[in-house]
């Protein structure tokens, strides 16, 4: 998933063979899609050559593969690398989107959503729990163009970080409680809030951002008393 440091790195020493082996891997994991969802897995093993883990997500060990190839296309202008994350986004969209009000009376716009964990293989659903990596993927849908969609991905982790004071590693929106207390001072959230305000400028989205630092400066503060 290095594709973005390898390429610069060969076109920086002048030696492609970096872009190419960079591309070989993306290629392949291209092909490794399952053939009726277009959802790749989390884990694959090079040995016996198939899937360890079929969970298909946003959220870490994928969360850096969506986002490099949209980025590689930004930075580089391959067609190949946008075509293929469209692909991506709209089974992603298709089979993982799942919205917080089952309520056929309120609009899609009007109603938070999250992108649930299914199997690459059957786009079923494989477990209740979205993770803290999974907030980058709001600057991903903002880069891609889907402004509407983003600003409602991002108040479901708004809503989290308020009611936590910070992401939670795991959070399990079946029982609507944290799954894994951890937080490693990730600013996956504050990524997303910055990608937010660049392109929409808005005021809830400042007052999001200036509450994260808020909360941040405690949390930085707190470990170092510990520290000490």
């Amino acid at each position: 998933l290095l594709i973005l440091e390898f390429k610069m790195l060969g076109r920086l020493v002048g030696d492609p063979i970096f872009e190419v082996v960079a591309e070989r891997a993306m290629d392949k994991l291209w092909e490794l899609r399952d053939s009726k969802t277009g959802l790749i897995g989390n884990v694959y093993n090079t040995k016996s050559r198939s899937w360890d883990d079929p969970m298909s997500g946003i959220g870490a060990g994928i969360d850096s593969y969506f986002e490099y190839l949209l980025k590689s296309f930004i930075l580089f202008g391959n067609e190949k690398d946008l075509s293929r994350f469209s692909d991506y986004y709209d089974n992603i969209v298709k089979y993982m989107r799942r919205f917080s009000v089952s309520d056929s009376n309120v609009s899609n716009f009007d109603n938070p959503f999250y992108f649930a964990n299914v199997n690459m293989n059957t786009g079923q659903l494989q477990n209740h729990w979205i993770d803290s990596l999974s907030a980058a993927f709001v600057g991903v849908q903002i880069l891609h163009g889907d402004l509407k969609a983003a600003i409602m991905h991002h108040a479901l982790f708004y809503g989290l970080w308020l009611k936590y004071d910070a992401l939670p590693e795991r959070y399990n929106w079946y029982l609507k409680k944290c799954e894994y207390a951890l937080y490693p001072l990730s600013l996956n959230s504050q990524k997303l809030r910055t990608c937010c305000f660049r392109q929409l400028g808005t005021h809830f989205i400042y007052l999001s951002g200036k509450e994260f630092m808020t909360v941040f400066r405690r949390i930085i503060k707190l470990d170092v008393v510990m520290l000490l």
